[in-house]
């Protein structure tokens, strides 16, 4: 089992949402290859239904969608998960640049692999060692024969 970028034996989790089926296929084979676990959707709707059932540790979205504009889907994002690290991609020439409120990076396609996957890396290490550790109490009365108080 790769565990190139697995904590305590859980996978980084990486929501990929883009219509393009080649190359959310691709995209979603290279990440797994590298040890991320990834979980593909072709639409915003879907996506959208999905994070009520887990939470990635980043987002990577098209700009262009066919049900949302991938920038203003991410603004959404940020008012409910302001921490969730956030990739556009896109096949559009834009002009668009990061930083910018609404995502953390942004990337034309094709993708540099190398660039691209040094901020996965970046953006996610960052993501988990911003988490909020547990309470001291709660680990101190937990502790105890693992049995509930």
């Amino acid at each position: 089992m790769n565990k190139k970028h697995e904590i305590m034996d859980v996978k980084t989790e990486i929501m990929i949402v883009d219509d393009d089926q080649a190359f959310l296929k691709m995209l979603k084979l290279r990440l797994d290859m590298e040890g991320y676990k990834c979980h593909g959707y072709l639409d915003v709707t879907s996506a959208w239904d999905n994070l009520r059932l887990y939470t990635p540790d980043l987002i990577i979205v098209d700009l262009s969608l066919p049900d949302a504009n991938g920038i203003v889907w991410a603004g959404s994002l940020r008012k409910h998960t302001p921490d969730l690290p956030i990739i556009i991609v896109t096949a559009l020439k834009s002009t668009i640049e990061a930083p910018d409120p609404r995502f953390d990076r942004i990337h034309s396609k094709p993708l540099d692999w190398e660039d691209f996957m040094d901020d996965i890396k970046t953006l996610t290490i960052e993501n988990i060692n911003s988490r909020p550790l547990l309470n001291e109490n709660f680990i101190s009365s937990n502790s105890k024969g693992g049995q509930d108080q």
